[in-house]
């Protein structure tokens, strides 16, 4: 399932960027788990939640609002992916083709 977001950051609005855990985290479940039971439960919960889960594809800020999709449609973030290269390239042939025979 996709999620939608808007960074406040760059102003990207589409879909999100998944983040696994990293050293830091890691580093950090560890250092309160040891020193401080309740509080390293607490953060392990967090961290595995998808709110903590969620960034920005293009500029990595953790911090994005959640859209519905039809708010990321609406302000024109996700657009419908046209092949223009390709009917570009068709037409090229079509007109190369029609060159020949008229030089034929």
């Amino acid at each position: 399932m996709a999620r939608y977001i808007k960074c406040p950051s760059c102003g990207y609005i589409g879909k999100a960027k998944i983040v696994d855990w990293d050293l830091g985290g890691c580093l950090i479940a560890i250092i309160l788990l040891i020193c401080f039971i309740v509080p390293g439960i607490i953060y392990i919960i967090w961290r595995d939640s998808k709110a903590a889960k969620l960034c920005c594809p293009q500029c990595g800020w953790i911090n994005v609002v959640r859209i519905s999709k039809t708010k990321a449609t609406r302000n024109g973030g996700i657009k419908k992916k046209r092949n223009v290269n390709l009917v570009v390239k068709c037409l090229q042939i079509l007109w190369k083709i029609i060159i020949k025979r008229k030089q034929s």
